[in-house]
């Protein structure tokens, strides 16, 4: 499930997407507590790791503020990162909902036609702090794309 596409992501159930979600982000947290083990080179590299690194010590925010005083870390990805750091928090966090559109049509011959479409919707909050009701695979592909991304670079 590493590198799912778009008809595989579409599958997930929500609770899958969410556990999905959350793995890939903390093995992004894990490469970027790699680079910053790699730069400063403490004495006790795995007590530094477990210890000083670990996220109820240093949060994503603050590790990203490391990383970006890091020589040859571009800002793009620091970006990049920062965006799907705020999708995970969505599906870690916002309440997902399910709406169901049902369409009616009469046709010609006067009969009723019924059609029904299922769309998951993520509620999440954008930079100036609105709640906005987004469709949740759209916050899922985007996660699934930025994933690609840093980990191609990272």
């Amino acid at each position: 499930m590493e590198n799912l596409n778009k008809k595989e992501l579409r599958e997930l159930n929500v609770q899958e997407a969410r556990g999905w979600v959350i793995d890939r982000f903390y093995q992004i947290e894990l490469r970027i507590n790699k680079i910053i083990v790699e730069y400063f080179k403490p004495e006790k590299n795995k007590e530094f790791e477990v210890i000083v690194l670990h996220s109820s010590i240093i949060d994503i925010g603050s590790k990203l503020r490391i990383l970006s005083n890091i020589p040859g870390i571009d800002n793009k990805i620091i970006d990049k990162i920062r965006k799907i750091s705020s999708i995970r928090n969505g599906f870690a966090h916002a309440p997902i909902s399910e709406t169901i559109y049902i369409k009616c049509k009469e046709n010609e011959k006067e009969d009723i036609l019924v059609s029904g479409q299922k769309e998951t919707f993520i509620e999440v909050m954008n930079s100036q702090g609105k709640l906005l009701s987004k469709p949740a695979f759209e916050y899922l592909a985007e996660f699934a794309i930025l994933n690609n991304e840093i980990r191609q670079i990272m």
